[in-house]
């Protein structure tokens, strides 16, 4: 597979992974919560690499294994939390769901992976569905109404087309979580353009008390929201000046002090 030459683009990327039958679930417990309700923990298949998907991206497995190293250490803590349909819906804006990518909505949380690994070619996941907010839905789906989900990547990567059409997902990529869908013959994907020029429009401002509920309009002033993407995309910018810079150091450029 050859690249087009100059054709690397950095995007926003919602994109659904994976689509797990009910039957391949594999439920390792479940607890009763009381109240007549109960939460379990399970596994499953949360991305698959070096295969073509339906929206003819591609991820090599070292970009899976980057997104497992990066998001493994959060789902040690119990704080990567997955929102139950992912900001792909909430508009169709492009400018609001970029300002909304870097949200995790606790209210709208289902789950958490408290595990998250690679192997054989696959990213795995052990998920918790919670006790409160979208927890006690997404179990009775799962357990009683014996649905299908979908799980589905939320990041910001850089993405090259390959001259046969292929998308090549690349470096830098900077996963935010992976949210759970619970309509998976929805629409799949979404990437809209990132333009680091504009990124601060995306950052929250720390001092202002609620920049989501303020500023995105989109979330009400009672809400709870975790802006850890802000992190994310800080962290983004910084691997595209480093790479641009490493760019610019290859072609043998040199620098004169006076």
């Amino acid at each position: 597979m050859m690249a087009r030459k100059d054709n690397k683009r950095y995007n926003f990327i919602f994109e659904r992974t994976s689509v797990v039958r009910n039957h391949d679930i594999e439920i390792l417990e479940e607890t009763d919560i009381g109240g007549g309700k109960a939460k379990i923990a399970a596994r499953a298949t949360l991305q698959e690499s070096e295969v073509k998907n339906r929206n003819n991206r591609y991820y090599p497995a070292s970009i899976c294994e980057s997104i497992v190293n990066q998001l493994a250490p959060k789902a040690q803590s119990r704080s990567l939390l997955m929102e139950v349909d992912h900001p792909l819906f909430v508009s169709s804006d492009p400018e609001v769901l970029k300002k909304r990518a870097s949200i995790i909505e606790i209210n709208n949380c289902g789950a958490l992976i408290r595990e998250i690994g690679f192997k054989n070619r696959q990213i795995y996941g052990i998920f918790e569905t919670l006790s409160g907010f979208k927890g006690p839905d997404l179990y009775n789906l799962i357990t009683k109404d014996k649905v299908d989900i979908g799980f589905s990547l939320r990041a910001l990567g850089a993405v090259e087309t390959l001259q046969d059409g292929t998308i090549l997902v690349k470096d830098p990529i900077r996963p935010i979580t992976y949210d759970i869908v619970s309509n998976p013959s929805h629409a799949n994907a979404r990437v809209l353009e990132f333009l680091p020029e504009s990124a601060g429009e995306f950052i929250p401002d720390r001092i202002a008390p609620i920049y989501e509920g303020e500023v995105l309009e989109i979330l009400d002033r009672d809400r709870i929201v975790i802006s850890e993407g802000d992190l994310s995309v800080v962290r983004f910018i910084d691997d595209i000046i480093n790479e641009r810079f490493e760019e610019v150091i290859s072609k043998g450029i040199k620098f004169k002090l006076f």
